[in-house]
């Protein structure tokens, strides 16, 4: 017989089934710092470019977000986050694609990076280890969550395209995706 732990609240329900029914990570992020370093090592190729997904970014961006909104993140690789508050804790869907890996578009992809040849095989390396999701899927996600957490209901979505391409430094990625 295996012991389970009983989920505290609907939203650790939530972390539990999303990820088990989708593909779709779930990250509930409560200002323990090793949960977004723990994000970092996870999901950035490449903190130049991704600046969002390295802890010191997360972190900012979060100190600085609002209650108010759900934040629909596009971020320069192409990979979506989505963001919002549940009661005290932050919640994290994805990252996630919306469409299938392809070669043409991802070469576009890092030549608007100003990324070499080379960093495809590594990038796609990374980009196919993200689940596919319709973005509209995962709002409603979040909406879900929301109207069972105890907090502000009524939310607006707020897109964010970050375009951090114009970085300086070359291409910088994840050792965990070398080849």
């Amino acid at each position: 017989m295996y012991e389970i732990d009983e989920p505290k609240d609907f939203l650790e329900s939530a972390a539990l089934l999303i990820p088990a029914l989708t593909g779709l990570s779930v990250t509930i992020y409560d200002h323990d710092m090793a949960v977004l370093d723990q994000f970092e090592s996870r999901y950035c190729f490449s903190p130049r470019l991704q600046r969002i997904y390295t802890a010191q970014g997360l972190q900012g961006y979060l100190a600085n977000a609002s209650e108010d909104f759900i934040y629909d993140i596009l971020e320069t690789l192409g990979s979506r986050l989505v963001l919002f508050k549940a009661g005290s804790r932050w919640v994290m869907l994805g990252p996630y694609v919306e469409e299938a890996w392809s070669d043409h578009q991802a070469r576009l992809v890092l030549a608007q990076a100003e990324a070499s040849e080379a960093a495809v095989s590594s990038y796609k390396a990374y980009r196919c280890r993200l689940p596919i999701c319709k973005n509209s899927e995962s709002v409603r996600m979040a909406y879900l969550i929301i109207e069972h957490s105890k907090g502000k209901r009524q939310r607006q979505i707020k897109e964010v395209c970050l375009d951090e391409k114009n970085m300086q430094n070359a291409l910088t990625f994840n050792e965990a995706y070398a080849d």
